[in-house]
């Protein structure tokens, strides 16, 4: 309740205002929320942590290569555990708005290949959040009745699918699809049926009843790596523990409760 009386009071300032030559105006309160996912944030904040960040590109965690030409210090990131990774994150997002939209809208950004194509919907949503003033909302917790499958799912799929989506292609991500973006039931699928992973042709990216001998939980963590490459998200210089604990506790307890399915998953 308190985050819709919130979100009323930043549209009275901003609705019927353009925001940018291209940007175009922001929506009526309903619209607005409408658009927000189960954790009370807007997919255009989503999208933008995901397909613009999301630990590779324009992520404070990523260097070199994993940058793929982003300058240094033009960062998106609007989650993680470092304030101030943050807050630049939002001050870079209103600052370049109206070029970001510009290269989205054009198709050039994300470059093709290193990120799902965007979808109208995906456009509109982000054109939105734009448009509104990028106000980030801090995801809220979430109910201890909550499945915790579908808990790390929100995360992971904001943070992770900019490069394990399997619409991408069949070497995206090391090879390793966890599924399609916004599809909870297809990233299951992708973590309980994958064979071994190809690190060592043994190690399994999820053991029921066994988070400490999964190889998912060893990228996120850092903790019984062992061979099987380096953290993720790529190029990430600290354990993605460091920055989503909340997730990764998730994923931890969904695999020592047996890794079960989704209850709304075929």
């Amino acid at each position: 309740m308190k985050t819709i009386v919130w979100i009323l009071g930043l549209l009275a300032a901003f609705s019927g205002v353009a925001c940018g030559a291209d940007l175009g105006a922001c929506p009526d309160a309903a619209t607005y929320a409408g658009a927000l996912n189960e954790q009370g944030v807007h997919r255009g904040q989503d999208l933008i942590n995901g397909a613009c960040a999301g630990g590779t590109c324009h992520s404070a965690s990523a260097n070199g290569q994993f940058r793929f030409g982003a300058p240094a210090t033009l960062n998106f990131d609007l989650s993680g555990s470092d304030p101030g990774v943050v807050a630049a994150g939002v001050d870079n997002v209103r600052n370049w708005a109206s070029h970001m939209w510009h290269e989205v809208e054009g198709g050039s950004m994300p470059p093709e290949g290193t990120r799902p194509a965007l979808s109208e919907q995906d456009k509109d949503d982000m054109r939105v959040f734009l448009a509104c003033g990028a106000e980030r909302l801090e995801p809220m917790a979430p109910d201890p009745g909550d499945d915790p499958f579908l808990v790390a799912h929100t995360t992971l799929d904001a943070t992770c699918m900019g490069c394990h989506d399997s619409s991408i292609s069949d070497t995206a991500g090391g090879g390793f699809s966890m599924g399609t973006r916004g599809d909870a039931c297809s990233m299951y699928t992708a973590f309980v049926d994958a064979g071994p992973a190809n690190c060592d042709g043994t190690r399994m990216i999820v053991v029921p009843n066994e988070p400490t001998q999964s190889l998912l939980v060893a990228k996120l963590d850092g903790v019984n790596l062992n061979a099987c490459g380096g953290l993720m998200p790529a190029g990430t210089p600290e354990p993605f523990i460091n920055q989503q604990p909340e997730a990764v506790e998730a994923l931890r307890s969904w695999i020592a409760s047996g890794a079960l399915k989704p209850v709304d998953c075929p």
